[in-house]
This record gives C-alpha cells, sequence and structure tokens, in this order.
C-alpha cells in the first residue's frame, strides 16, 4: 500500500491510497481518493471514492460516507454507509473512536 495526504487547512485534509499498486495480487489492485471536511468543531463529513484502475469504472467503483461527531476532545462517534461494486458489498457501520498521544483505538 502506498499513499499521500495532505492538510489544506484547519477544515480539510484530502489523500490517495494504491492498494498493490504493482499488481502482485491483481485482484487487490485499486486507488482511492479520501477526504474529511469539519463543518463545525464537533462534525466531519467524511467521503472515500475509488475503483480498481485496470477495469471498467462501473464493474469496480467503491464508495463509502460518514458523519463523525466529536464527543469529548478525544472521543469520536462515527456513522457511515458503504457501497463496493467491486466486491458486491454493501451497508452501514457504526464506531466509537479514542485518540490520544500514545495512539488510537476505534
Amino acid at each position: 500500500i502506498m499513499g499521500f495526504s495532505r492538510v489544506a487547512s484547519k477544515d480539510l485534509s484530502y489523500g490517495v491510497i494504491l492498494i498493490d499498486p504493482f499488481k502482485a495480487h491483481s485482484i487487490d489492485t485499486k486507488a482511492i481518493l479520501g477526504m474529511q471536511y469539519n463543518i463545525a468543531t464537533t462534525v466531519a463529513l467524511i467521503a472515500d471514492a475509488g475503483s480498481r484502475y485496470d477495469e471498467d469504472l462501473s464493474e469496480s467503483l467503491l464508495y463509502r460516507g460518514a458523519i463523525q461527531f466529536t464527543v469529548l476532545s478525544d472521543f469520536f462517534l462515527r456513522v457511515g454507509m458503504f457501497n463496493d461494486k467491486g466486491t458486491n458489498e454493501k451497508g452501514n457501520s457504526f464506531g466509537v473512536s479514542w485518540i490520544n498521544v500514545m495512539g488510537s483505538f476505534s
């Protein structure tokens, strides 16, 4: 996995990851673009979109979206959805995260 991320401002960050870019296991090869935008001090929107770059976009498109709430300064609640045509999976998700200087737990 190779990736790049950039914090554009205090409210916006984005990045891209390449999964198996050298096609060692060609079934896993894909590129995903992602972003996080803070619409308020306690609310962030998270979105990802990607695909296998060696196939037709309509066959392997994936997208994910979530909204994240800051509960305390280092605790977060997240609700989201996903759809991946390449693996034929879709659904909803819920998560809790704790982030501190020493590490994180999700």
